[in-house]
């Protein structure tokens, strides 16, 4: 099964805009995807917001910055075997 991993921080202005989409796709996908969020700085994630995607333990994907609803949506669905 997939997983999504977002790091945000709480002073992140596109982390705070992109929390609704995030939460709404959360509850869309719940049984095609494992989600989590991660509010602290983690070694290798320099920009957040950063979304990744985690397939059989390794990642195979990322996506960095501000997205929209749809490309968050492309992006967590393009992992769905």
């Amino acid at each position: 099964m997939t997983t999504i991993i977002k790091f945000w921080r709480e002073n992140c202005s596109p982390c705070s805009l992109m929390r609704p989409a995030f939460t709404d796709l959360k509850r869309k996908y719940s049984g095609r995807a494992n989600f989590y969020c991660v509010s602290k700085n983690t070694e290798g994630i320099t920009v957040v917001p950063t979304f990744l995607a985690v397939v059989d333990g390794k990642e195979v994907g990322r996506l960095t910055g501000y997205a929209s609803y749809d490309k968050l949506e492309s992006f967590i669905t393009k992992w769905f075997s």
